[in-house]
């Protein structure tokens, strides 16, 4: 399950609650100060998350928090505890200031012989988080608040407070059959691609697939891939049974009757993006090779379709060869309208 894990100087930006201060300067407490935390759940049962509640004394909370972890680490890394104090008193109520400054080297004018420590007191520092735990809670889970120096040998153990979740919202659940989607089918038969949709939604997709559908053929999708590309936060989906089966049906017929099939031979195709630019199509000539595969004539300008009649006009044709037959050849095409020429 995901978590969300906070570093414990961004945490300033995101809580937003607000705790009476019960440690003091001198005697500091982050299980303290992780106790009296302003926790709060939100989102939906099955997707929800533990935050802080929101408050206009939520500055205090962070920095209390903040305050207390400071002066555990400057014992820890054995400093000058009279320069935290007063780092701490210059920057009495704003979490994010006191945060610039307790990890500002510049904030410590000290010996090259006691620098190394104050480097190692800025890290630990640096190297503290708040975990808030999964975000994927339901109602009656228990879930803890962790504080932790997540450094190799961190300068205090790990602080956890256990909550127990409630108040999430419960999501909305919507059952499913095959008469809710629809699917469409875009190109040719065996070339163009298929879409299923829920409404507006996209559950299934062959355009980045290899494999190239024709009528007849029948895609089959399970509960998970569906209600996975479906479910929301607010929204859960059910499918009726395991697995929804679709036939497809209403690809286009991939053949172009043409009046003059002698021009081009029995292994010509044309091909074009979309339906509106048929007049103006690609056209390829596909001639038997004697050394087995086929060598291809392809003609991208100057050609035209109209009344039935191909013309592919005074262009030069970019010479290739394929190891592959015509028709598996013409699936690699990124056209999806491609149209085998017969006669008319």
């Amino acid at each position: 399950m995901s978590k969300k894990i906070i570093g414990i100087f961004v945490v300033v930006l995101v809580i937003t609650g607000a705790v009476v201060g019960i440690n003091n300067i001198n005697k500091p407490s982050i299980q303290q100060t992780v106790d009296a935390l302003p926790i709060t759940f939100t989102g939906y049962n099955g997707s929800g998350y533990m935050t802080f509640k929101k408050s206009s004394k939520a500055e205090k909370s962070s920095y209390n928090l903040l305050k207390s972890i400071a002066l555990v680490d400057a014992k820890a890394a054995d400093i000058d505890i009279s320069k935290i104090k007063k780092i701490i008193k210059e920057n009495p109520t704003n979490a994010n200031e006191l945060k610039t400054h307790l990890t500002s080297s510049d904030s410590y004018s000290v010996s090259l012989n006691e620098s190394t420590k104050y480097q190692k007191f800025i890290d630990h520092l640096q190297k503290t988080n708040i975990d808030t735990g999964s975000r994927e809670l339901k109602n009656g889970d228990k879930v803890k608040l962790t504080v932790q120096d997540t450094s190799d040998s961190p300068y205090f153990k790990k602080v956890t407070k256990t909550y127990t979740v409630r108040g999430l919202k419960k999501s909305n659940v919507v059952n499913l059959s095959l008469k809710n989607f629809t699917i469409k089918t875009t190109g040719t038969n065996g070339y163009g691609f298929v879409t299923i949709k829920y409404g507006t939604k996209q559950v299934f997709s062959s355009a980045n697939s290899e494999k190239n559908y024709i009528n007849g053929d029948i895609v089959t999708l399970t509960s998970k891939v569906v209600t996975g590309a479906l479910n929301t936060k607010s929204v859960k989906y059910k499918l009726n049974g395991d697995k929804v089966t679709f036939k497809i049906s209403s690809f286009e017929d991939a053949t172009m009757p043409i009046s003059n099939l002698n021009d081009f031979g029995d292994n010509a195709y044309i091909s074009v993006p979309s339906k509106s630019d048929i007049t103006s199509p690609t056209l390829e000539i596909f001639t038997k090779s004697d050394n087995g595969g086929y060598t291809t004539e392809s003609y991208m300008n100057g050609v035209t379709l109209k009344d039935g009649k191909l013309e592919k006009g005074n262009y030069s044709p970019e010479l290739n060869f394929s190891s592959l037959s015509p028709e598996k050849e013409m699936a690699t095409f990124d056209n999806k309208y491609v149209y085998r020429l017969v006669q008319k």
